[in-house]
This record gives structure tokens, C-alpha cells and sequence, in this order.
């Protein structure tokens, strides 16, 4: 369940033309992302500890291929302006004469 409510939210995403996302986690759960998420450590980066956490937190990257119909500052505004997640389907906001 967790693994295809993230790859839901990873086509969402690269949809909106994101190429990357990035997350910190513990070791234990940085295991987890890796292994069941395909995510790997940021190259370069050392973990980073924050008051009041007993573990370091990793940084981890995981690589994304926006589709040929990603949303991009080129992107027609009447898109831009269609409901989230629903941007091939006209909104009843659009003028349809022409």
C-alpha cells in the first residue's frame, strides 16, 4: 500500500514536470526509501543531526521522468488554471467559444 500510494504521488509530481525529489529521514526509515522507493543517497551530503532528534537525518534523491505532457512555464494558461490533477479535462471555467 505505501509503496503505490508513493509511485501515485512520484507520477503526480513529475506530471507538474518535476524531475527529482528529495526527502530526509532516520537511518532506519532512509532503509525503507531506498529499498522500497528506489531512492538513493544524495551524493556529497553528509547526514545532518537537529536539536532534539538522537539520529543524524539522510539526505535522499530519487530521479524522476516528467512525461511528454508535463506541465511547464510554456504550458497554456487555460491548463494552469484546470483543476489539480485533472489538467486534461476542460474545467467549467473555460470559455469554449472561440
Amino acid at each position: 500500500m505505501i509503496k503505490r500510494c508513493a509511485e501515485f504521488i512520484f507520477e503526480h509530481i513529475s506530471r507538474k514536470g518535476y524531475d527529482r525529489v528529495i526527502t530526509h529521514a532516520k537511518p532506519i526509515y532512509a532503509r525503507m526509501w531506498q529499498r522500497m522507493l528506489g531512492f538513493k543517497p544524495a551524493s556529497g551530503k553528509e547526514p545532518v543531526l537537529f536539536e532534539g532528534h538522537d539520529e543524524p537525518y539522510i539526505e535522499l534523491v530519487k530521479d524522476l521522468s516528467p512525461p511528454q505532457n508535463a506541465i511547464t512555464p510554456e504550458t497554456d494558461a487555460t491548463v494552469l488554471f484546470r483543476i489539480e490533477g485533472y489538467w486534461d479535462a476542460q474545467s467549467e471555467f473555460e470559455t469554449v467559444e472561440a
